[in-house]
């Protein structure tokens, strides 16, 4: 994990799980430059706390995804 904060396309595959519901980063309506600016302005207005909230979420959602992880289910 690089430590950064996520905002990702609402793409078919993936990022909606990982980021469940807004708690591990921000997520766009696919090909909607409008909707990209206007969550990306929000991220704007998140206070570092909202920030690092969302970013360990993600971290933390991250083990669920290793090859461990797999392999264990």
């Amino acid at each position: 994990m690089n430590n950064l904060f996520i905002i990702s396309s609402d793409c078919k595959n993936g990022p909606k799980e990982f980021i469940e519901n807004n708690k591990g980063g921000i997520l766009f309506n696919n090909n909607s430059s409008e909707d990209f600016l206007k969550n990306f302005r929000h991220v704007t207005e998140l206070s570092e706390d909202q920030i690092f909230e969302k970013k360990l979420f993600s971290k933390k959602k991250t083990k669920l995804y290793t090859n461990y992880a797999h392999y264990k289910n």
